[in-house]
This record gives C-alpha cells, structure tokens and sequence, in this order.
C-alpha cells in the first residue's frame, strides 16, 4: 500500500504541485533546461552547463517550482558480462574468471557465519537464564471455610 499511496501522490504532484520528484534523463526538464538552476549554486559561481544538468541528480529550481532529479532505477540493476563479452573486452591480456558462491558447502564463510550463530545463540540463553527474577516461595495458610490458600510469605508473618 505505501508504494501505491507514494506512486499516486507522486503522479498528483506533477500536475498541481510546486515541488515535482523526477528521474534524470535528457528530458526530466522540459523544453526548455537552461530556466533552471540547481538550489545550491551560488549567485555569481558559474554552474553546470544547461545541457548536461537534467543527467545530474540534485535539486533545481526555476522561481517558486522546484524538481529533484533522481537516478533512474536502471542505474541499480546489476549487469553482468558473458564469457565471450569478457574476451572480447580482454583480448590479449592473461586473466582467470573466478565463478564461487556463498552458497557452496565448501567455502570458510559459511563455516565461520555456523560456528558464530551457534555462540550468539548459546549466549542469548545464558543471558536469559541470569536475567530471570529469583524463584518465590508460597506458603499455605488456612482461610476461615478451612480451605487452604496460597499466600505469598511475606503476608504469613503479617
């Protein structure tokens, strides 16, 4: 639900807010991308040229309207290279490709990750135990019916 409430709050910005979030791209910022300014330039400092600002993630703005530009979510999806991309790219170089996973049962990293979830776990119970409150002790005393009751030793001397 928060990413379809974030989405549609964003769709609704674009077309009635003053503040407006966007991805950067040659046109994030309309027509006409030399109006814009990032925020944080200083009067007088020369800024990024016009044309490279909308690749640029930051905050711009152009009077009251302010858009900040974003990564595109294609810059997080990790690429991988094939084997015949690799030799290409390498050609006449040495190099050896090294495939190892974590998930191999031969590898020191799963051994040592085993051996410390045993000791985390075996000292949140020894804190356990320490930390539990001392065993009280009850004593029965006879109600006027002549039931017995249990009642807590420190009423009994009372």
């Amino acid at each position: 639900m928060f990413a379809i409430l974030h989405r549609a709050l964003n769709e609704g910005a674009t077309s009635l807010g003053k503040a407006q979030q966007r991805s950067a791209s040659a046109t994030a910022l309309g027509a006409e991308p030399g109006r814009w300014r990032p925020v944080e330039q200083k009067k007088g400092e020369d800024g990024i040229p016009a044309a490279s600002l909308p690749l640029r993630a930051g905050v711009v703005g152009a009077g009251d309207n302010l858009i900040a530009l974003n990564r595109p979510p294609r810059e997080d999806l990790p690429q991988t290279l094939s084997t015949t991309a690799l030799d290409e790219l390498f050609a006449g170089l040495d190099y050896h490709v090294v495939i190892n996973t974590l998930e191999d049962g031969h590898n020191l990293t799963n051994e040592v990750w085993r051996t410390f979830l045993m000791v985390v776990a075996l000292a949140i119970l020894g804190e356990a135990l320490l930390c539990m409150p001392p065993r009280r002790e009850v004593a029965a005393v006879k109600n006027s019916a002549g039931f017995a009751s249990p009642v807590p030793e420190t009423v009994k001397s009372a």
